[in-house]
């Protein structure tokens, strides 16, 4: 565990301030206790007394119908990450908004962080090739680690109970770093280099 992952995409816009970026904790991304999300968890999750394991597959079905993947370009900015309520009103956003908002929505639901955070790192599949942000769980059913992606290789129709393990799931390799609202890490000896969206840090 590290005390913080600094990111810095996100600038203050207009003449007073050119552009100056705004370091962020990516622990605050995740949204743990926030009315507007603790509403669509009751309107949208469905059913009596589910076991968390049922939570999470129908938060990541929400999550696929409701955003449209776009490249943080649409931003004017090659990497803006954006806060939950951005991505519910915007709804068009890219791969590491999606598993915020899937992560902060779980978290208002009563998952345990030590059961959900966001990893990003590096994902392969045929000629697709680059950097992702995903959502993991590790679910009640076995203690296995799960994938909860809405966008690469999304599974949404797969309940979390028959998803297979992150051990088994070759497309996504070791994660560059992780985190929810509670802590942050990053893969031992990995030094974080990601330009200016990210600071410089080396475990």
């Amino acid at each position: 565990m590290i005390n913080t992952i600094q990111y810095g995409s996100r600038k203050l816009r207009g003449p007073w301030f050119m552009n100056i970026p705004v370091q962020i904790d990516v622990k605050d991304f995740i949204f743990h206790n926030d009315e507007t999300l603790k509403n669509i968890i009751e309107a949208q999750v469905k059913g009596e007394s589910l076991r968390n394991d049922d939570i999470v597959t129908q938060v990541q079905q929400y999550v696929v119908k409701k955003l449209i993947y776009g490249p943080d370009t649409f931003w004017g900015a090659p990497e803006f990450w954006l806060f939950p309520p951005e991505t519910l009103v915007s709804k068009h956003c890219d791969c590491e908004d999606g598993a915020i908002l899937i992560c902060s929505l779980l978290r208002n639901a009563g998952i345990s962080s030590e059961k959900v955070w966001v990893s990003c790192g590096l994902v392969e599949s045929g000629k697709t090739k680059g950097g992702h942000g995903y959502c993991c769980y590790q679910r009640d059913l076995d203690s296995e680690i799960v994938i909860i992606d809405w966008c690469f290789l999304e599974d949404s129709k797969v309940p979390v109970q028959v998803k297979k393990p992150f051990s088994e799931r070759k497309e996504y390799k070791d994660p560059w770093f992780s985190f929810n609202d509670e802590n942050c890490w990053i893969e031992p000896g990995f030094e974080l280099t990601l330009g200016k969206r990210v600071r410089r840090i080396k475990c």
